[in-house]
């Protein structure tokens, strides 16, 4: 669900880390050309969690890690850019895109069948 508060910023509920996250999207100009960059918070904690997603999936709400990758994966399609919760921002890549879309659909995170942890 977006809601668009200006021409070049618009707001994505993005539910994972918990339930109720979003992000910003920000289209500007980067050298010369349309650029969209996503501040993501905790979607995405560092550029090291798309390589080794135990990084993001220990520190979220286990229950909600099914929603959380994908999240991950339609925010990566979106934009060019992330300013992850704990690291620079970094730019998509194709490898990028490929590893966090096997998170979805193949082995990455666990099932959210088992009850949340209390």
């Amino acid at each position: 669900s977006y809601c668009q508060l200006y021409e070049n910023v618009e707001i994505v509920k993005t539910p994972g880390h918990t339930y109720d996250d979003i992000s910003v999207i920000v289209a500007t100009m980067m050298d010369g050309k349309l650029t969209r960059v996503a501040i993501t918070g905790d979607l995405f904690e560092r550029e090291e969690d798309i390589h080794d997603a135990k990084i993001w999936e220990e520190v979220g709400d286990k229950s909600l890690r099914n929603m959380q990758a994908r999240s991950r994966f339609m925010m990566i399609r979106l934009v060019d850019y992330i300013i992850p919760g704990h690291g620079k921002m970094f730019k998509i890549t194709e490898q990028h895109k490929r590893l966090v879309e096997a998170q979805v659909n193949g082995p990455g995170p666990s099932s959210t069948t088992e009850p949340p942890a209390k």
